[in-house]
């Protein structure tokens, strides 16, 4: 049979000791060291070594004085029996693995129901702690320091904190931590392909963990982090709809050439907290929402946004930008949506840039389908972000966010400087300032379509070198005050230049130019001043400017030589200087129109005889204290012509009064 040591101390009226002072070799693992109910074994001098066998304490005996170390033993405690190597500290009652120098590490496998209180202290190789003990303290799993490391492979939940205190901890399975179990300081984690879930409450993470192949982290409450996390090769945070708050100065970080993958998360306070990648990291973001606290840059690494996610910025600014030398922020929208809430604040365009503004795609790009939106408070702010500069919905361009027309860069890697801003029917908003807010970019020949520009202003724009800007087909131009002009503003297609009664005035730079085969521009409701030269003409005989509701008020004399006229409304010409019509297109007067020429205006009809013509007769000329010229000669037919007061004809002038419908209440004088 086996041999067996049985050493059974027992208490009857009296406490007994027994006292061990040398090592102990047992025979096999069955031979037992037994400590009975009501018992005590009291160890001298202050360690003995146990090779083999068991040391079997039922749990309500009192082993005290010096330490076991058990070797290749069995240690039984209660009803638990687990395969160990280390120490037992009789004083406090529990286990300390990491006490070999001879095989650099120790073992503790426990079986159901097992030991409390697990330390691991600093000796070369790896500490190993399998099978399903339990922890009854707040922090019964310790790492000593930083040359430390525990392997831990615990079917059941640990229930307890774990202290790295620089070490490391690497599973060799699946860790479950319970509800009040965190991992409380600094060191590092080894996942080892392996899962650790976190515990179901709430709790605060101090420390500065390095977690490192970590693909598998599971929250299953919200995490409080005031430490830094940092992620070394790939690594994913499954968020389970749980908060991660980084309000307090934490900090999540990624390596160089690493990456780590938010899946179902809420990080709430960036600006405060960070998170940092280095040059060559990727942050992925799956069904992920953001909240900002204050504006923040994103100057290194790569956000890649592959499945729908939401950045809540309120008023705050969320920037990609150039780092230091070698390093630049990007964020990458993979056919998905990436949408952003102001909640009650205005929209500024709070993810930058826009891609018209970062035409190398060097911070923004989209692929496929994606898109990059706010989540509508009202519906007269948003700005698209697409490579492409067609509007998807309204726009407000302000100082905090200005318009930038950069060249855009094609298939073929090349830049295309000939851009097209289709506003696809929307408008873009200006706000009444006096910086500029809407910039053409140097070389760019830009040109907009199917827009209406609300209350622009001359301010507002700047052009760059060599470049220009057109207002083409379907824009609309709406002036919100009194504007001075003193540059260029060229229209073509069918535009529109609207005023509601306020005054453009041109500077001696300013000028109205329609060009293109067939274009029309129509001045609307606009007391222009400042007419003189040929500041407002066109530059094809197809070309029309058509006036409604227009005070022309010139500060000298005005040729118009090229294309036509059009009275869709009434217009006023004052003078004294002299309007000279040259053009070989009609100067026509449309139906319920009226051309009044005032306070010595001079008109000079320098074009063909018939060339100034009236629609039918509700279309009128009426002269008050004005001259009308014709040195070619000129027939006025069909509709109205109104004499006020003293008025001058120069030149052959005939009025066909059998189609003509002559009012002459003032008198009308010969040159």
């Amino acid at each position: 049979m086996n041999y067996k040591m049985l050493l059974i101390v027992l208490l009857a009226s009296a406490q007994a000791y027994s006292e061990l002072y040398a090592a102990t070799v047992f025979g096999s693992r069955q031979s037992s060291i037994v400590v009975d109910d009501n018992s005590a074994f009291f160890i001298t001098p202050s360690k003995i070594t146990l090779d083999g066998g068991n040391f079997n304490n039922t749990g309500f005996g009192k082993v005290s004085g010096g330490d076991m170390y058990i070797k290749a033993g069995t240690y039984t405690f209660f009803n638990s029996v687990s395969d160990f190597t280390g120490l037992v500290k009789t004083d406090t009652s529990t286990i300390q693995l990491g006490n070999n120098p001879v095989t650099g590490g120790d073992t503790m496998i426990a079986n159901p129901g097992g030991l409390a209180g697990v330390h691991v202290t600093a000796v070369p190789g790896e500490n190993i702690l399998r099978g399903q003990p339990l922890f009854f303290g707040d922090n019964d799993l310790n790492v000593a320091d930083e040359t430390s490391l525990l392997n831990i492979a615990v079917q059941n939940t640990v229930n307890t904190n774990v202290n790295l205190n620089g070490g490391a901890l690497q599973l060799q399975d699946d860790l479950r931590f319970g509800d009040n179990a965190i991992i409380q300081d600094s060191g590092w984690v080894f996942l080892n392909n392996r899962r650790i879930s976190l515990g179901g409450q709430s709790a605060q993470w101090p420390g500065d963990i390095f977690w490192i192949a970590a693909q598998d982290i599971q929250l299953n409450s919200a995490v409080n982090l005031t430490g830094n996390w940092l992620f070394v090769g790939e690594g994913q945070i499954n968020g389970n709809g749980n908060v991660i708050d980084i309000s307090q100065g934490g900090q999540i970080l990624v390596a160089e050439d690493s990456s780590l993958r938010l899946s179902s998360v809420q990080i709430k306070g960036l600006g405060p907290g960070k998170i940092r990648l280095s040059r060559t990291a990727t942050l992925i973001l799956t069904d992920v929402v953001l909240e900002m606290e204050d504006d923040y840059n994103v100057a290194s690494g790569t956000w890649r946004v592959e499945g729908s996610s939401k950045v809540i910025t309120k008023d705050k600014i969320l920037s990609f930008i150039d780092g230091p030398p070698g390093f630049k922020g990007k964020l990458v929208v993979d056919r998905v949506d990436f949408t952003y809430d102001t909640l009650a604040t205005l929209d500024r365009l709070n993810i930058r840039p826009a891609l018209i503004n970062d035409p190398l795609r060097e911070h923004v790009e989209i692929l496929g389908n994606g898109e990059i939106g706010t989540i509508k408070r009202d519906t007269i702010t948003f700005h698209n972000y697409r490579a492409e500069s067609l509007l998807q919905k309204y726009a407000i361009v302000a100082p905090y966010r200005k318009f930038q027309v950069y060249p855009e860069l094609q298939d073929d890697e090349s830049l295309n400087y000939n851009v097209l801003i289709d506003g696809n029917t929307n408008f873009l908003g200006f706000t009444r300032s006096d910086e500029q807010v809407f910039f053409v970019t140097d070389g760019v020949q830009a040109r907009t379509e199917n827009v209406i520009m609300r209350d622009l202003s001359p301010k507002h724009i700047s052009i760059g070198a060599g470049s220009s800007l057109t207002f083409g087909n379907k824009t609309i131009i709406s002036l919100a005050r009194n504007e001075y002009l003193n540059y260029p503003w060229v229209f073509q297609g069918d535009t529109m230049l609207k005023g509601s009664g306020v005054i453009l005035e041109l500077g001696p730079q300013g000028a109205i130019i329609l060009q293109g085969t067939d274009s029309k521009l129509l001045l609307d409701g606009i007391i222009l001043k400042g007419v003189n030269g040929n500041n407002v003409r066109c530059t094809d005989d197809s070309n029309v400017i058509q006036l409604r509701a227009v005070k022309w008020i010139q500060n000298g004399d005005f040729t118009y030589n090229t294309g036509g006229i059009q009275l869709v409304d009434d217009a006023t010409m004052v003078g004294p200087h002299n309007f000279t019509y040259g053009s070989s297109q009609p100067f026509a007067i449309l139906n319920n129109a009226t051309l009044y020429l005032v306070r010595d205006a001079v008109f000079t009809f320098a074009g063909q005889p018939n060339g100034l013509t009236f629609e039918d007769a509700s279309a009128a000329l009426q002269m008050d204290q004005a001259t009308l010229a014709a040195p070619n000669g000129l027939t006025l037919s069909t509709g109205r012509f109104v004499v006020r007061n003293q008025n001058y004809l120069s030149g052959s002038v005939t009025l066909d009064r059998s189609t003509l419908t002559v009012d002459q209440t003032g008198s009308l004088l010969k040159l």
